[in-house]
């Protein structure tokens, strides 16, 4: 059971959450933006699926999706209201299309009916804080890289005065940042991955 619960951790650290990491490659550009988006991934996430975990245990898991996707649009309304308190309503506006893909990004993942089905809240904790702690890795990781190597910067402290690599400033270079990381971590998550003996 410790290594399933590592190696779902370790899958969740490799940008394997589908739309968290598109989202974080067309707006986390800066440790701010990441910084933002990473609030309202967690606010939405945390309080939606908390929430359906609460619902009587013979729902389908269909309907449960279903009422997951309302109850994360609504969340989503005060996590951005608060987000604007937080940061700026500027910066908030400027994210665009990648905020309201937060509240989607949790039905394209492959955890998403681990996370759904009837069950308790105990043995759903670690598969969520997992998914939260992938995605937040995922985003701060290429806001990071992406303002330290893309504009010379780190949370806005100059580094360099001049850019290494102007471009990954750019959404463009924010795909091929992840394309990137993830040639490089993919390999040592399949080779952890628990075989149909280890688990027997």
């Amino acid at each position: 059971m410790e290594q399933k619960g590592r190696f779902l951790l370790h899958r969740s650290l490799i940008l394997r959450e589908g739309l968290f990491a598109a989202a974080a490659a067309l707006f986390a550009d800066t440790v701010r933006h990441g910084l933002l988006l990473s609030a309202v991934l967690c606010a939405v996430t945390a309080v939606s699926v908390l929430t359906v975990a609460a619902l009587p245990r013979r729902l389908p898991v269909l309907l449960r999706t279903v009422l997951y996707s309302v109850i994360a649009a609504l969340v989503y309304i005060p996590a951005v209201l608060a987000a604007e308190q937080l940061f700026s309503v500027k910066e908030v506006h400027a994210a665009g299309i990648a905020l309201p893909v937060l509240i989607t990004g949790l039905l394209l993942s492959e955890h998403c009916p681990e996370l759904l089905r009837p069950a308790r809240y105990l043995p759903m904790l670690p598969k969520l804080l997992g998914l939260l702690l992938g995605a937040v890795f995922a985003i701060m990781l290429t806001a990071v890289l992406r303002e330290l190597l893309g504009l010379g910067t780190v949370s806005g402290m100059t580094v360099w005065r001049t850019a290494p690599v102007p471009f990954l400033h750019r959404p463009c270079g924010g795909l091929i940042l992840l394309v990137l990381l993830g040639a490089l971590l993919l390999p040592g998550a399949e080779r952890e991955e628990p075989t149909v003996d280890d688990a027997g």
